[in-house]
């Protein structure tokens, strides 16, 4: 019962020794809820076939999405002596710049989320492979699927976590400035819109500045451990994380949303670190990884009595790393792009 490969005289993966595999995997992983998705693109090994270069040639954007240890874009406090249009220059500038780089990388990414499936997918079935492999019981195979999807998991969402924090500490940084700054009022400069009170107009009232440093809450991730992730906050601790949104308690309503302004001194305007943008983010980020793990449980299900009865072999099925270098001309695994 366990793992043979068959090797070509060219020292490539034998087609033929996976083709009939393939049919397996894909026609029960198929019932799964995530596990039609190795049917429609190319996908690959986490350590090996990187799946991003595979798709759209390029990883750039979506390291947060690949790799444990991946860093933030930080940002530089401005300097002090400036002038007040100056000072609000430099903070509208930071802002933007701030603004575009988390679009790029997450909130207009949508797409990434299918590569994140993918490798969720294919790290949750190669440690499933291998426990069978091993001929450990069902939930022995069922928990080591979970186990790897929720490891990569964890990686995903504290580096997403990891861009928003470092966005509140630029904004705390600057707001810090505008405090101390003689002739600046920071509510000219950055500021909660009224309308995010609903009804409740306060006529643009708020700024950051009267709330730093913001609170942290501990958000549980996917394997158990916690990352303390900073509030975007305002009056009556309302304000949110990427992960709740916190209306806050006061006689008068309760905030209906949250979002930050900057404005430059000709008039100029970007606004950004709104609940609507990131928290749809992060709920699709962890419901791609809830579905991943239903549907390997639905596979694992599916193939296990299979394997114990001998009526498939557990080289019969098919990796996605296998099934990427069937989609090459050779036949051989894409090379890694790492």
């Amino acid at each position: 019962m366990t793992m043979t490969g068959t090797e070509t005289q060219s020292g490539g993966i034998d087609r033929r020794t996976f083709i009939k595999g393939a049919g397996v995997a894909t026609g029960v992983a198929a019932t799964g809820a995530s596990a039609g998705r190795l049917d429609l693109a190319p996908v690959g090994d986490a350590t090996a076939v990187d799946p991003y270069t595979l798709a759209y040639g390029t990883t750039a954007a979506f390291g947060w999405a690949l790799r444990e240890g991946w860093e933030a874009l930080t940002g530089d406090a401005p300097p002090e002596g400036l002038t007040p249009d100056s000072l609000q220059q430099k903070v509208y500038e930071a802002a933007l710049k701030r603004d575009n780089d988390n679009g790029s990388k997450f909130i207009d990414q949508q797409n990434i989320l299918i590569g994140i499936d993918n490798v969720a997918y294919t790290e949750g079935k190669i440690a499933a492979i291998e426990a069978l492999n091993e001929e450990k019981s069902q939930s022995e195979v069922e928990t080591a699927a979970t186990s790897a999807v929720d490891s990569y998991g964890s990686t995903v969402i504290k580096n997403f976590l990891k861009a928003w924090n470092e966005s509140l500490n630029e904004v705390e940084q600057q707001a810090e400035v505008l405090n101390s700054h003689a002739d600046v009022d920071p509510v000219n400069v950055m500021y909660y819109p009224d309308d995010d009170w609903g009804s409740n107009s306060t006529g643009n009232t708020y700024s950051p500045a009267e709330f730093i440093p913001f609170e942290t809450r501990g958000i549980e991730l996917p394997d158990g451990t916690t990352f303390d992730t900073k509030m975007l906050q305002s009056q009556y601790s309302s304000g949110f994380t990427p992960a709740e949104f916190d209306g806050g308690d006061w006689s008068n309503g309760s905030l209906q949303r949250l979002r930050l302004r900057v404005e430059a001194p000709d008039g100029s305007q970007v606004t950004y670190l709104s609940d609507q943008e990131w928290m749809p983010v992060y709920d699709e980020i962890t419901q791609t990884f809830t579905d991943v793990r239903d549907g390997l449980l639905l596979w694992v299900d599916n193939v296990y009595g299979q394997v114990q009865s001998g009526q498939i072999e557990v080289s019969d099925l098919i990796t996605p790393r296998e099934r990427a270098a069937m989609m090459t001309d050779d036949g051989k695994y894409p090379p890694s792009s790492r």
